[in-house]
């Protein structure tokens, strides 16, 4: 989508019956896949179906250049990783990003880099970027502890380059855990280069009474591989909410390159949207997804507990109240650190589309239906954030809406307006 482009207008229109999706590759897995294969010391090349998404190219960008500037942007995975890989490589130079990245915390995983050696120092505010690196020393330091419920790219940071560590490392996770699936997934990746990692669930008690669970990591070399990247699941989310919004109760939408099990946790999807009327069926051209015959929504709200999967909060948020759902969404703890505020973002934005969304507690919200709908065409703000636009992008099979500042899905599926006009929806730039 072209950033000159500042409004999208969607609208119902004829849908196809039968749409074949070319979804992007997974950002997550392309993104530790690069980390891995550099540090691997290998091509690049060989890393194949690469995620077309904005924070990709980034982390392809700036994974081999040698400073004395790397520019993340928007990026936040290409933050966390690439922070930890410059300092523990011991990289010199400056590290900023975007405006909001400027905003967004770094301070656990610099203090986390500082306690192993890592040379670093805050240029600006204390606990946010720029940062400046200054070099490493390995300080024999084996062990360290960090809160589990924190973004879990975080974690994986660590991860991924821990085996470079003289004596490898333990990460002591406290208190319940956040996003386990992304972990999972990096460890399968760590273990395909060659690393030997280990993630022991006998959880414990500490003797200052916190819950704990250990990530061992092996000191050792990672050695270069030829892999090819899934098909992203979190892109696949948007299909599946276009599928249950869909007026047609016979549509199809198959999506190659998709796999299941999956390493990627957003595969869940898969498994929760049977609650709202749409099944995932194995095909030969692809995973097919379509509506379940007969699905009414429940009188009583459907939980979903976002913890593991927090990038599907917006899409579940849109589209249980325009099927009529009742919803009550859990563990957004981390939402109000993303791209933006995403749960002040999802309250201003729900009603302009005749829905609420209510704090029921500190990590639980209520999502219904508004009484009232504006008739006027809405237009929604997108504060910067992929999943926003991508998320209210079904509502257009009911409605006519208006998408502000479209070309903002460029950060992680560049291709999804077109793939919108494919799939029937009138697409116009105003």
């Amino acid at each position: 989508m072209d950033p000159e482009i500042k409004l999208l207008d969607l609208a119902p229109s004829q849908l196809a019956k039968h749409t074949l999706i070319d979804l992007p590759g997974s950002k997550s897995e392309s993104n530790r896949a690069i980390v891995l294969q550099y540090l691997a010391g290998g091509p690049l090349t060989d890393l194949t179906y690469l995620s077309s998404a904005r924070d990709t190219t980034r982390m392809q960008e700036l994974v081999g250049h040698n400073g004395p500037v790397w520019d993340v942007g928007d990026a936040g995975t290409t933050c966390r990783f690439l922070t930890a890989m410059l300092a523990i490589t011991g990289k010199t130079g400056t590290i900023t990003g975007s405006a909001r990245m400027l905003q967004r915390p770094i301070a656990l995983l610099v203090k986390a880099l500082q306690d192993l050696g890592a040379d670093i120092e805050y240029i600006g505010m204390e606990g946010f970027l720029p940062l400046r690196l200054n070099g490493f020393a390995q300080n024999g330091t084996k062990s360290i502890d960090i809160p589990a419920n924190i973004s879990s790219q975080y974690i994986s940071a660590l991860m991924l380059v821990a085996p470079l560590l003289e004596d490898g490392l333990e990460i002591n996770l406290l208190g319940p855990l956040t996003s386990k699936p992304y972990l999972e997934l990096t460890m399968g990746l760590m273990r395909k280069w060659g690393a030997l990692v280990t993630f022991d669930n006998q959880a414990f008690v500490t003797s200052k009474g916190e819950f704990c669970q250990t990530i061992r990591v092996e000191a050792g070399v990672y050695r270069p591989i030829s892999h090819r990247i899934e098909a992203d699941w979190s892109s696949a989310s948007y299909w599946y909410c276009m599928v249950a919004l869909a007026p047609s109760p016979d549509l199809e939408v198959v999506m190659p390159g998709l796999h299941l099990p999956s390493t990627q946790g957003d595969a869940q999807i898969a498994t929760i949207m049977t609650e709202f009327g749409v099944e995932t069926l194995a095909k030969p051209e692809g995973l097919t997804i379509k509506k379940i015959a007969g699905w009414q929504p429940k009188g009583l709200p459907i939980l979903i507990n976002c913890s593991d999967i927090p990038d599907m909060a917006q899409t579940f948020a849109v589209m249980a109240p325009m099927l009529g759902q009742k919803l009550i969404l859990g563990g957004l703890h981390t939402l109000r650190i993303k791209e933006t505020d995403r749960i002040a973002a999802l309250e201003a934005e729900l009603p302009k589309i005749g829905a609420v969304m209510q704090e029921l507690d500190h990590d639980r919200f209520l999502v219904i239906g508004a009484p009232a709908i504006d008739p006027s065409t809405p237009v929604i703000s997108t504060y910067h954030d992929h999943r926003m636009a991508l998320a209210f992008a079904p509502v257009a099979q009911l409605r006519n809406i208006q998408i502000e500042d479209p070309a903002v899905v460029n950060k992680s599926y560049p291709a999804f307006w077109e793939h919108v006009r494919q799939y029937g929806l009138a697409v116009s730039p105003l």
